[in-house]
């Protein structure tokens, strides 16, 4: 709408198939030689981050009243699709410099925790992630929102064998589980997981691995 104040669609859904594209770029550039406008890449992905992060899409949550691994994992996949950025002691909230949202390593789990869908707000209400640590990724089921451990600090397993997580080293980043040291598998407590979950981890447990749930403040 920023660019066409000036030029009147004839086609409403010409302009709407545009938008099956699922590389922004490819999308721009068949809008600029359609429509013949010259509209800046970079520009385009900095108007559209700063809209991205006004708000969090209520459409993402498939069940909202309850705290679940399938929304978790929408959760994670969003924040990095919308650019947040790494934040101390931050957990989804937007910085007013950047005016993008903002969470640390485990603030990034503790927003979709603490974040109410309906009010469109976070509460305080926990302060601390509790987790169960499974076993090794060997064990791990794929299912989306299970949580994995290691050199990166905590991850969100959001399906297709990827990683979503915070790091001071770039942001909210996604990558392969097969890279930056993940090297066990878990379940937050906080969470709701499919039984076949916590069936695994039964299973695991009565082969020989006892431990009891842990605590990230």
């Amino acid at each position: 709408m920023s660019y066409f104040d000036e030029l009147h669609l004839t086609n409403v859904n010409v302009y709407a198939n545009m938008f099956t594209h699922t590389d922004d770029r490819a999308l721009i550039d068949n809008i600029n030689s359609y429509y013949d406008l010259d509209i800046d890449y970079d520009e385009f992905i900095g108007m559209y981050t700063l809209v991205m992060n006004r708000t969090i899409s209520e459409y993402i949550f498939a069940d909202a009243e309850e705290k679940n691994s399938v929304d978790l994992a929408a959760w994670a996949v969003n924040a990095y699709d919308s650019h947040w950025e790494f934040r101390e002691d931050r957990c989804g909230e937007i910085d007013e410099g950047s005016h993008l949202r903002c969470a640390d390593n485990i603030g990034l789990i503790m927003g979709y925790i603490r974040y109410d869908p309906q009010e469109k707000q976070f509460s305080s209400d926990n302060d601390s992630l509790y987790y169960t640590p499974a076993g090794s990724l060997d064990s791990m089921p794929d299912i989306k929102g299970i949580g994995v451990h290691g050199d990166s600090g905590f991850g969100v397993y959001t399906g297709g064998g990827d990683v979503v997580f915070s790091s001071a080293m770039g942001g909210i980043q996604r990558q392969n589980i097969t890279d930056g040291g993940w090297n066990e598998w878990c379940i937050y407590d906080a969470v709701s997981y499919p039984q076949e979950v916590y069936d695994i981890i039964e299973d695991i447990r009565n082969g020989g691995n006892n431990d009891e749930s842990e605590t990230e403040e």
